[in-house]
């Protein structure tokens, strides 16, 4: 029996992580010592009375979501980055055959990124401050705490003097371009008065050759029509000199300008992008000095809670940062061949959902049935359309309550109906925006593509789809029915020496029936179940059905 267990645990383990909350799996089971044990305890009347215990276990706590769907053979698949940037690489052209996982375009990733930068920050800020809270300040942690504030301190003074010289550069820049657009522009003025002249030289001198030429023919005549003809022609070339020595001077200044123009843009980004880099470090000193203030007590416990609260915060927006960074990519689901590519470098792109075509399914959650129908192969549109995958896809309907927790790129594991023991890896490629209504319950579709095909698939074969959302590895865990919640507080009854005690907890997973245990109980306490509840499963584990009603061992063949 042992060794079927740990078969299930290592099945769980493989399997590939998704998003979805439903079903609560504990990849270690409760053996001898941390099964249901009825003990008769003391009670307040003459009579004792039976109650049930377990012991605090610890193991891997899963939460996952199983929804049925049907196979739908896949054809093409439009792929598009989810986060918006503009594109700074196209790694394969068409007719390209492509890898699972190969990466296929990029877009900038330099704003996702700090985005995360920022947020895995907070989250660090959010965990020290916890920590503080939770735990009196050591003369070491002081020291440390000191160190730290002189390295904040050294960077505030470096962002400040490299924001300094970013403004003396721009300003020595700007000297130097507007002195070097003066000088072109007083060439052009000296250049333009040179030609004015000139051409008042050329018309005088031109406008007398003319009347010499017309007047009687003498000898004194000839030898002065001769030397006006000779300054026109002079003049003539001088007009044509200047010129072209006003245009080069005027092609010299709108060059100028323009790098004046140029250098203006630049050293202003320059010196906002110091004083970010200022206003950041100035901002981590700020908060450097406010936790060196901050007394080395144990802060109360509203206070604990308000810092649990904000690590949960900043915890789901790294998360959900990491995503958008990982949507800068576009990777191949599987493997295939480049049909189209409908951008190029340069492009801006709007972040978008990936779509599957070649036939159409219908789903249902775990609790209805489901069905499925093919229609004719249908065209596609993304950034990059994959064609002729040997793969397929099934179309499951989710809740709208836990719709949202749904990404692209999040991992399922696919076990079919009809095929005793086969299981299959997949991604998620698709969540729909469009709801459908079905008995009064909001559901919007998602598509998972299969990373590894068994032999044998059909079209239509009713699947099951599994996606794990969240894991705590390690975990303290008790079943559900010993946590009492009121309000947010939440509660477990300990038996030691036979008497009961009300002990607060702070809960992390919970599910259908065993909840995640952070802190206020140890491995090996024992703990009181509600009224009526006689048993302890460990739901989620692949081919069997927990612990029953009849205790341990029930469940397992």
């Amino acid at each position: 029996m042992l060794s079927r267990l740990r078969e299930s645990v290592q099945s769980l383990r493989r399997r590939p992580r998704g998003a979805l909350v439903i079903n609560t799996v504990l990849a270690v089971v409760i053996l001898a010592t941390g099964g249901i044990t009825y003990v008769l305890v003391s009670g307040g009347g003459s009579a004792n009375a039976a109650i049930s215990t377990t012991t605090v276990e610890r193991g891997t706590v899963l939460e996952t979501v199983t929804a049925s769907g049907n196979l739908v053979p896949t054809t093409d698949v439009g792929l598009n980055f989810t986060a918006s940037g503009a594109v700074t690489a196209v790694d394969v052209s068409v007719g390209q055959h492509v890898a699972a996982g190969q990466v296929l375009a990029t877009i900038d990733p330099t704003s996702a990124q700090s985005a995360l930068d920022t947020a895995q920050g907070n989250l660090a800020a959010a965990q020290e401050n916890l920590s503080k809270a939770q735990n009196p300040l050591t003369a070491q942690a002081e020291a440390v705490d000191q160190d730290q504030l002189a390295q904040a301190q050294i960077s505030v003074q470096q962002a400040q003097t490299a924001v300094t010289q970013a403004q003396q550069s721009a300003t020595t820049q700007a000297q130097q371009d507007a002195s070097t657009v003066s000088t072109d522009q007083a060439a052009v003025t000296n250049d333009q008065s040179k030609l004015t002249a000139d051409q008042q030289a050329e018309a005088e001198d031109c406008a007398g050759d003319a009347s010499a030429s017309s007047s009687t023919t003498s000898s004194s005549g000839s030898a002065a029509s001769s030397s006006t003809s000779g300054d026109c022609s002079t003049d003539e070339s001088d007009v044509a000199t200047d010129q072209s020595t006003l245009s080069q001077a005027e092609s010299t200044l709108q060059t100028a300008e323009q790098t004046q123009s140029s250098d203006s843009t630049k050293s202003a980004q320059t010196v906002a992008n110091d004083e970010t880099s200022l206003k950041s470090a100035q901002a981590s000193y700020n908060t450097d000095v406010a936790n060196e203030a901050e007394s080395a007590a144990p802060q109360p416990a509203a206070t604990i809670s308000q810092d649990e609260s904000q690590v949960n915060a900043d915890e789901l927006t790294v998360k959900q940062d990491e995503q958008t960074v990982a949507g800068t990519e576009i990777k191949a689901p599987v493997a295939g061949t480049i049909g189209s590519i409908s951008g190029a470098v340069g492009d801006y792109e709007t972040g978008s959902t990936s779509s599957t075509s070649t036939g159409s399914s219908t789903s249902s959650s775990s609790t209805s049935s489901s069905s499925s129908s093919s229609s004719s192969s249908s065209s596609v549109s993304g950034f990059i359309v994959l064609v002729g995958l040997d793969t397929y896809t099934v179309t499951v309907d989710i809740p709208e309550a836990n719709a949202a927790s749904i990404a692209d790129g999040q991992g399922a594991s696919v076990t079919l109906e009809a095929q005793s023991g086969v299981s299959m890896n997949g991604t998620v490629t698709s969540v729909s925006p469009i709801s459908t209504t079905v008995s009064n319950v909001v559901e919007y579709p998602v598509t998972v593509t299969l990373k590894n095909t068994a032999s044998g698939l059909k079209p239509g074969e009713t699947a099951s789809v599994e996606i794990i959302v969240a894991e705590a590895d390690d975990a303290l865990y008790v079943p559900s029915s010993a946590v009492t919640t009121r309000g947010t507080t939440n509660t477990v009854t300990v038996l030691k020496n036979n008497k009961q005690t009300t002990v607060d907890v702070t809960t992390g997973i919970v599910g259908t029936s065993d909840t995640q245990i952070k802190s206020g109980l140890v491995q090996g306490d024992k703990v009181v179940l509600s009224s009526g509840s006689s048993t302890s499963t460990s739901s989620g584990f692949p081919g069997g059905g927990g612990f029953g009603g009849g205790g341990i061992g029930a469940g397992i063949g």
